[in-house]
């Protein structure tokens, strides 16, 4: 039952992504908030046992709306210290997830985010020089990198400790053929 509550966060996050970042009404953002929550894949990873995907799922909104709000052209420095303070939070709690396979995936959607976002300044027309718009861009990559460091920092000692855990781990081994083979050259 604790684990219902990260749907309600994820839904929190998707009605501010939208209200935040998109400017809707707030019935839009309720409604979008309603069907990211009640999405079928997302709700039923309660039920067969993903408690951790649908905690690292839940940090995703959160993660978009601090990148595209350090996007904004004249975000003034508390802005940026604040909107830092919560992808430092969201990538923090999308790493206590430990699910690696959620975290690789919410990254590289970030990371896709981040390419089409700068192909799409770099071929766009406007009134603006590329420069200009640009600044804004490469804040919003390279901010969220370091946060993303201080996130990992406040998470490494459980990464390390399975990192230092991996040579006597039967998922840390070779494969059954490499050993093999392995074994049968060194008797040669």
């Amino acid at each position: 039952m604790g684990h219902i509550w990260h749907y309600f966060v994820f839904g929190l996050g998707m009605y501010l992504l939208m209200r935040v970042t998109r400017n809707t009404s707030r019935f839009v953002a309720l409604f979008a908030a309603f069907t990211a929550m009640f999405s079928t894949w997302i709700i039923t990873y309660v039920m067969i046992g993903h408690n951790t995907k649908i905690f690292a799922i839940m940090t995703m909104p959160y993660i978009f709306m601090g990148i595209e709000r350090l996007r904004t052209h004249k975000l003034p420095w508390q802005g940026i210290v604040f909107w830092c303070a919560v992808l430092a939070t969201a990538f923090h709690l999308l790493l206590e997830s430990i699910h690696m396979q959620m975290i690789f995936y919410i990254f590289l959607a970030v990371l896709l985010y981040f390419i089409t976002s700068l192909i799409y300044e770099l071929v766009r027309k406007s009134e603006h020089p590329k420069a200009h718009r640009i600044t804004p861009l490469i804040r919003s990559g390279v901010l969220p990198l370091v946060m993303a460091g201080f996130a990992f920092g406040m998470s490494a000692d459980r990464y390390m400790a399975s990192l230092a855990y991996e040579p006597y781990s039967i998922r840390g081994q070779a494969p059954i053929q490499d050993v093999q083979n392995a074994t049968a050259t060194n008797k040669n």
